[in-house]
C-alpha cells in the first residue's frame, strides 16, 4: 500500500512541475557529466614549467620526498588538493593527509608537521588551482 502512495505522490509532483513550466521554452540541453577528478576537485597534471618548479621546491624541502619518482610526487600533490581547497578549515586534517600521502622508504610515516606545511604550500603554489 505504501509503495502505491509513493508512486502516486511522485506522479502528482511530476504533473504539477510540468504544468508550471513554460510550454514554449526549449528543452534544456544536456551537459557533459563532470569527470571523477572534477567532482573530487583534483586538478589536471600541471604544465611542464610548474611540474619542474614543484619538484625543485620539494627537493629543497627534503630530497627524499620525491625520491626519484616525479610522477608519484605529482599525483600525490594532485590528490592532496581537495584537502587544501578547504584550508584553513581543515588545516590539521590536511597535515595528517600530507603525512599519509607523502612517504618514502626512509620516512614511512611522513615528514612531520614542519615539512608537511612546506609540502602543502608547494602543492598550493604549483599544483592546485587558485
Amino acid at each position: 500500500m505504501r509503495r502505491y502512495a509513493v508512486a502516486a505522490t511522485t506522479i502528482a509532483i511530476a504533473a504539477l512541475t510540468s504544468a508550471c513550466t513554460d510550454a514554449g521554452a526549449p528543452a534544456p540541453t544536456p551537459t557533459a557529466a563532470p569527470s571523477a577528478s572534477q567532482e573530487a576537485r583534483i586538478p589536471p597534471t600541471p604544465a611542464p614549467e610548474a611540474w619542474a618548479d614543484y619538484i625543485r621546491e620539494l627537493d629543497t624541502i627534503d630530497r627524499d620526498i620525491v625520491h626519484g619518482d616525479e610522477q608519484k610526487a605529482i599525483d600525490r600533490g594532485r590528490n592532496q588538493c581537495p584537502w587544501l581547497q578547504q584550508w584553513p578549515k581543515v588545516r590539521m586534517d590536511a597535515l595528517i593527509q600530507v603525512d599519509k600521502r607523502f612517504t618514502s622508504p626512509d620516512h614511512p610515516k611522513g615528514f612531520g608537521a614542519a615539512k608537511g606545511n612546506r609540502i602543502n604550500n608547494a602543492i598550493k603554489k604549483y599544483i592546485c588551482p587558485a
